[in-house]
């Protein structure tokens, strides 16, 4: 109760004060309109996330007061599973010094702060995930109870990526119908899920229409898989440099690590991130010495594996936020062998010592990584804190030094300049083609629309455009440790254009 409490002060202290990404906007859209169809949320429609924001609306009257709330309420209650997981594999003292690094990740801390499900959606899945632990060692109830969670689990983020845990959760209710008995249990796990499925599935196809819904989820991820996809070559990645971009970005972005010799991307000016990323590799090393003691591996292995492989396959890259259900089976092993590791060094090497020192000393390792965890993150939680989205600081400083009525063509910034209603004449390069295509073929220097960089880069690029000249008006940027997408945003005043 105290981890959980602690968690929450911290997270909700620390809100990010803008809506951070595309998908925050189409959230916070969704409060007010939810329309699948018209991306109020973006396909597959994240249910229960937007049904307990809208809970929240009620009381806050605020968008991003009050989805940030749910994050940060999910966020500090998945403290809580993570603890009685770990508490039933190892002990006490594993649980709270697992529990106090996962708070501290910035893989849970930053997203426990921002408009987005995840934290929801992990607070569902290690609770369903502990009570399938525990229904393994015995408890039919609990394991049958797991199969419910997991499938509201589901309607917090109901992707195909979601199901990859069945592969923990199949396995493990047949080898406990096998060990107990009863066929029947299974039949009522099996009807539990579906249960609960339904429990979010049914209202929202009842309110989208089933036509439109099954079309916009099957045209988000047909484009998904053809864009984003380990085929797709995205950024020019081959499949062994994609696997090596998301190891990195993992380790950075969501461990909060930074090594010498890495993608500029995943670099850091704070000295004291290197020194964390040495002790993530510590971590890791533990881990292969403490192997055969690492408790539930298989369990471990089947809850990250298959997500794990599924995401590095479909998933987009550089949101490392996608991999934060995979967090805890790692952060768990990882602070159950440095603990193990200190044991043994200190036992050694003070044998016979006074024992209260010994004790302590056990704790040396584990300690210091957790303290790393805080020390680093910190500052990523205050900068989410006090500084806005570079998006966002893109519409005050046009609000600010531009009149009304002034032609900004724009691309991935435009749910910010439609979520507060901008007085601005925003063309989207793909949802205004025609728009834009005819603003560009009338240009005149003494009304040279502005464009926004990542409008530009698209432009540039385009069949029908020859030449396209920009000059740098300013730009914004944030660390983007805090969020990778948009982390720098530039504002160009076209110059000259010559169209095919």
């Amino acid at each position: 109760m105290v981890l959980v409490v602690l968690a929450l002060f911290l997270y909700l202290f620390f809100m990010s004060r803008s809506l951070d990404e595309w998908d925050s906007y189409n959230f916070a859209l969704a409060l007010i309109d939810y329309d699948v169809a018209g991306h109020r949320p973006h396909p597959p429609g994240y249910p229960l996330y937007v049904f307990l924001g809208r809970l929240a609306f009620c009381l806050i009257g605020d968008p991003l007061a009050s989805l940030t709330t749910v994050s940060a309420l999910s966020g500090a209650l998945a403290v809580a599973p993570i603890y009685l997981l770990t508490r039933r594999m190892y002990d006490r003292r594993t649980a709270v010094l697992a529990s106090l690094t996962m708070m501290f990740t910035p893989a849970l801390w930053l997203t426990s702060e921002c408009a987005l499900t995840d934290s929801l959606f992990t607070f569902l899945l290690v609770t369903s995930v502990f009570l399938l632990y525990h229904g393994t060692k015995g408890s039919k109830s609990m394991l049958q109870l797991s199969w419910f969670v997991y499938g509201l689990t589901v309607g917090a983020r109901p992707t195909p990526a979601a199901l990859t845990f069945l592969f923990l959760w199949i396995p493990f209710t047949i080898y406990v119908s096998r060990r107990m008995g009863g066929s029947t249990f299974v039949v009522k796990a099996a009807f539990l899920f579906l249960l609960s499925i339904s429990i979010w599935f049914l209202p929202m196809v009842s309110l989208v229409g089933w036509d439109v819904y099954w079309h916009a989820a099957k045209r988000q991820l047909i484009e998904s898989v053809a864009a984003e996809s380990v085929w797709a070559r995205t950024l020019g990645l081959d499949p062994v440099g994609r696997l090596g971009h998301v190891v990195m970005q993992t380790l950075a972005f969501s461990l909060g690590g930074a090594f010498v010799g890495a993608d500029p991307l995943f670099a850091s000016t704070n000295p004291s991130v290197f020194l964390h990323g040495a002790f993530l590799m510590l971590a890791i090393l533990a881990c292969f010495v403490n192997l055969k003691r690492i408790t539930g591996r298989l369990f471990l292995l089947l809850w990250a594996a298959p997500y794990f492989l599924f995401t590095y396959t479909f998933g987009t890259l550089n949101y490392p936020r996608y991999y934060l259900p995979v967090i805890p089976p790692i952060v768990i092993p990882m602070v159950a062998s440095l603990y193990a590791v200190s044991a043994r060094i200190f036992t050694c090497q003070i044998a016979g010592s006074v024992g209260r020192l010994r004790e302590a000393l056990k704790f040396s390792l584990p300690v210091v990584f957790v303290a790393s965890f805080f020390i680093n993150t910190l500052p990523l939680a205050v900068l989410i804190h006090n500084q806005p989205a570079p998006t966002k600081q893109l519409l005050d400083y046009v609000t600010v030094n531009y009149s009304p009525g002034t032609t900004i063509i724009e691309f991935h910034e435009h749910r910010v300049f439609q979520f507060y209603q901008s007085e601005m004449r925003y063309l989207h390069v793909l949802y205004d083609h025609d728009k834009v295509m005819r603003e560009l073929s009338n240009f005149s220097p003494d009304k040279a629309p502005l464009i926004t960089m990542s409008a530009y880069l698209y432009l540039s690029s385009h069949p029908a455009v020859s030449d396209l000249r920009v000059h740098l008006v300013t730009e914004f940027f944030r660390d983007p440790h805090v969020t990778v997408e948009d982390h720098r945003v530039r504002l160009y005043r076209v110059v000259s254009v010559s169209l095919r």
